[in-house]
This record gives C-alpha cells, structure tokens and sequence, in this order.
C-alpha cells in the first residue's frame, strides 16, 4: 500500500492555488478523454497518475477556464486529482452500491477530520509520505466506510484527489 502511495504522492507537485475552479477544467475537458482517465484508474490505481495532458489540451483548459499563463503548469495535477476523487468515487459506488457513498462519508466528518485529512493531502503532495501526525483522522472515515484493507489504496486515493482539490482550486 505505501507504493501504491507513494506512487500517487509523488504525481503531483506542490504549489500556489490556482486561480481557476477544478470543476471548471474538468469539466472543460472532452468526455471521452476524461472516460481514458477514468479508466486507466481502474486498470491500474497509479496509472491515473502517470497520464499526461498534451499541450494544446493544456491551453485550450487554460483559455477555458481562464487560468494565468504562469499557473498553466499546474492544470494536469488538478484535473488528475478531479480525475483520481471520481475515480474512486465510481471505486465506492460499485463497492457499496451507493452512489456517492463516499462523499457522503467525506461531508459527514467533523471539520477537524477533514482538515486533518486535507493537511495530510498536503504533505503528502510536497514529500511523497504524508506527516502522520494528520493521518488520526484516516481510521475514522475507513471506519464510515467499512473499509477493507484491500479498499484502503481507494480510500486514501479519495483522500488525495479530495484534499489536492479542495487545497488548490478556488
């Protein structure tokens, strides 16, 4: 599980909030390519993260939801964490037959757990590990969601897409 993690941490980089909405861009991005994102997850849980956007898909995103010129860098790690929470959203659908399941689990924490979580997102992003000092909260949500240890990689996937997003985009 912690390469699985790792693999997932290590995808994205750090840095300032875009100034744009991550539904925006991912909704600005064409339904079929958004599908090959979503699928590659389900092939493989870190697959997802070694997608590439090509360029042109970059700027037209970039025009789309106007996004600054010296933030365009950061479009590909918002739209894969918009990519990686659904994803593992579908993951919780199937798994407990309810769609959503997993955000309403999410919407049903304190604002303590989610932040914790969110700030474990955080440092997860920045050093490939996560402090786990901000990691109390984890047990708790799998607990909401019955989660298995096979479960756990989807669970902290949601975790990652969830925080990455809710931390980056406006």
């Amino acid at each position: 599980m912690r390469a699985v993690l790792a693999g997932l941490t290590l995808a994205f980089l750090a840095g300032p909030a875009l100034a744009a909405n991550a539904d925006c861009l991912w909704e600005a991005t064409p339904a079929a390519e958004r599908e090959a994102l979503l699928d590659s997850y389900d092939r493989d849980l870190g697959g997802l993260l070694r997608s590439q956007l090509a360029p042109d898909r970059i700027q037209a995103l970039a025009a789309a939801c106007a996004v600054p010129e010296m933030q365009q860098g950061q479009i590909r790690d918002l739209v894969l964490a918009r990519a990686l929470e659904t994803a593992s959203g579908r993951y919780w659908a199937r798994r407990t037959g309810r769609a959503f399941a997993i955000e309403q689990a999410w919407m049903s924490l304190s604002e303590d757990d989610k932040d914790q979580l969110r700030r474990w997102a955080a440092t997860a992003i920045a050093d490939g590990r996560g402090e786990e000092k901000y990691f109390d909260a984890l047990p708790r949500f799998a607990v909401r969601m019955q989660a298995t240890p096979s479960d756990m990689p989807h669970l902290m996937a949601f975790v990652l897409g969830r925080g990455y997003r809710e931390l980056m985009s406006d």
